[in-house]
């Protein structure tokens, strides 16, 4: 009987071991293999991401049009097209701040920063709005979407042949005049601030000519310059005297259909049979406009002031208006005069229509009607609700009073109902305010460039 051979076994270091055998079909490398998968995850990894950040700063970056805004939006890149197209030797300058959801605060804005680039011989970049989201919050993959600011304004109309060459463009299309690598930034810094002592002159007067010495073409400013405590400087008459004679409140005015809109709401003076007639109405702007709801510190903007010991809003405490605020304030004084109730509105307009003038003809007041404008922009439903009801109180109160007729604006939440709104304020026979809004300060500096007295404006 023979016994089985023992198969013999490779040697240490023999190239069986070493070495996978040729032409002998059998499982691939487990180290090759996983160097190849590692490498082509990688690679699809990397691929990916490339792909997403091309779409998120291409696509989303770039804001798109509200719903209903297309025209406007495609108008304001073709005249930054036509813009760049030209050889003219223009200056730019972009102010690069916080973005504004309400044509008030947007306007209030844009008249600082426009009478700024004119003074330093500069075309303005000015920027559109951007609506608040429908949601709490926004994500951050979500789309911008804007409302142009041409859908609002005329901007630059009526320029003479000397000024024609700072007409404004939209910062939509400023990329096709000033590429960003070719732009020259400026930071604000707060030292630049507290070296003016906050005063707002003196930084007007002091980046004028900063900007007007600058040789660069395209110039992009970073950094709030009209921050909420310079705007509170209590001298304010010298920025209201420059912005209120500045050629800019004739370039930058609303578009024909506000005022179409307006002149149907609130009729201008006029002449009938030899006799001037008026349109006897006050318009009433009690709460202050609603934040976003991203952006809400809290649920008492008031009580926020209050803390801040924050004055009226800009040209809303300007010297020898009535009613002004005094500071300091106790929070029952801010309460007072930041949420009035309706028995305390209801004195307000009963005290103007008393030291209003008296019709040459009757005798009586001439102050007959009351539009309030405290409208749904901004408001959530909740929020709308009890807007209402309190409306709706307001008007019994005032109705017991003699007054003819108390109407409230409450149709429109679109962007133009605010520029409506500031309209009809300064076109009014009266005007009663709350002083810490913007909405407010740009009405003052309306009806004074319409020759209005400041006797015709109070605040609650």
């Amino acid at each position: 009987m023979h016994e089985k051979p023992q198969p013999m076994l490779p040697s240490p270091g023999g190239p069986r071991l070493t070495r996978p055998p040729s032409g002998r079909p059998g499982p691939l490398c487990p180290r090759m293999f996983s160097r190849s998968l590692l490498r082509r995850r990688r690679f699809y990894g990397l691929l990916a991401f490339f792909g997403l950040a091309l779409y998120y700063f291409r696509v989303l970056a770039s804001p798109r049009p509200v719903p209903g805004y297309e025209s406007y939006f495609n108008q304001e890149l073709e005249n930054a097209a036509d813009a760049a197209s030209k050889e003219e030797k223009v200056r730019y300058v972009h102010f690069k701040t916080r973005s504004y959801s309400r044509a008030d605060e947007a306007f209030s804005s844009l008249l600082l920063y426009a009478h700024l680039a004119y003074a330093s011989d500069r075309a303005y970049v000015f920027d559109p709005l951007e609506p608040a989201p429908l949601g709490k919050y926004q994500m951050w993959w979500s789309q911008t979407k804007v409302v142009p600011l041409t859908a609002i304004m005329d901007m630059g109309k009526n320029w003479d042949a000397k000024d024609s060459k700072l007409k404004p463009v939209s910062s939509l299309g400023w990329h096709q005049i000033c590429p960003r690598l070719k732009r020259t930034v400026f930071k604000i810094s707060p030292q630049d601030l507290s070296q003016a002592n906050y005063n707002p002159k003196t930084l007007m007067d002091t980046w004028a000519r900063e900007l007007k010495n600058s040789n660069a073409h395209c110039v992009e400013v970073v950094g709030e310059l009209f921050t909420d405590r310079v705007l509170g400087y209590p001298l304010i008459q010298p920025l209201f005297d420059t912005i209120s004679t500045s050629p800019i409140l004739k370039h930058y005015t609303f578009s024909y259909k506000v005022y179409d809109v307006a002149s149907t709401i609130v009729p201008k003076s006029s002449i009938v049979d030899g006799a001037p007639t008026v349109n006897n109405t006050v318009v009433l702007q009690a709460h202050l406009p609603p934040q976003p709801l991203n952006s809400r510190t809290s649920d008492d903007p008031c009580g926020d002031l209050a803390s801040l010991g924050a004055p009226f809003r800009t040209f809303a405490h300007l010297r020898g208006l009535p009613t002004v605020f005094e500071l300091p304030g106790a929070p029952s004084y801010y309460a007072q005069r930041c949420n009035p109730t309706v028995s305390e509105l209801v004195g307000r307009l009963g005290a103007l229509r008393t030291a209003f003038p008296s019709s040459s003809s009757s005798g009586s007041s001439k102050l007959k009607h009351v539009y309030v404008i405290d409208g749904p922009m901004g408001l959530t439903p909740v929020e709308w609700s009890h807007r209402k009801r309190w409306f709706e109180e307001l008007r019994f109160e005032l109705t017991k009073q003699g007054w003819n007729s108390v109407r409230w604006a409450r149709a429109g939440a679109k962007a133009e109902a605010v520029a409506i709104d500031m309209e009809v304020a300064a076109s009014a026979e009266a005007f009663i305010g709350n002083g810490f809004s913007d909405f407010s300060s740009n009405v003052v500096l309306l009806r004074t460039v319409k020759g209005k007295s400041k006797g015709t404006i109070r605040f609650v």
